[in-house]
């Protein structure tokens, strides 16, 4: 008798483990299928977001050109008359870059891959405050040198829209990594 149980066990054993091996690669596909999806998703995603940020960085490149453009005439020893010419150019100019920030944004609050719908908020209270100071530059009640310092304090907020934009691409950034790492 312990010998009959013994070779239905040396049959039965075979089977079993193959049984096994068959469940473990059911459960492994299944597996790898998933994270495979996940993956491709995120990739999707984080492809999705860096189309929405190369546009904006470039934006955020050329108002960058412009806040030094402005810092520069402020120092420039060129007439106040001259001085609001250039900085009239300068608007005109800001003004067109500001427009296609602005349209950057937009597009990444519509996105379903950027976080919040709040993106073009951010820059707007600033760009407000920009051009209230900037146009100190045209005030004939103002002094010459207080005329003279506006184009460069207005350089100092350009600056803080530059970096409340570039801080919020680099939190959404850190957002996407996390949940990559967090996937793992």
């Amino acid at each position: 008798m312990a010998d009959a149980n013994a070779s239905s066990w040396s049959q039965a054993v075979p089977w079993v483990l193959s049984g096994a091996g068959l469940i473990w690669n059911f459960i492994n596909y299944r597996r790898t299928t998933g994270l495979q999806k996940q993956i491709r998703y995120d990739t999707v995603k984080l492809e999705e977001f860096r189309r929405v940020r190369s546009v904006i960085d470039t934006v955020l490149t050329e108002l960058g050109s412009e806040r030094q453009t402005l810092r520069g005439i402020s120092a420039s020893g060129v007439t106040i008359e001259e001085l609001r010419t250039q900085v009239g150019e300068r608007q005109v100019k800001l003004v067109e870059i500001f427009d296609r920030l602005e349209v950057a944004l937009q597009k990444a609050d519509q996105s379903d891959f950027a976080s919040g719908k709040d993106w073009t908020a951010t820059v707007h209270g600033t760009w407000d405050r920009f051009n209230t100071t900037i146009d100190k530059v045209y005030s004939p009640h103002r002094r010459e040198e207080e005329a003279r310092a506006a184009p460069a304090e207005a350089a100092k907020i350009l600056n803080e829209m530059i970096c409340a934009v570039d801080q919020r691409l680099e939190t959404e950034m850190k957002r996407f990594v996390g949940q990559h790492q967090g996937a793992r």
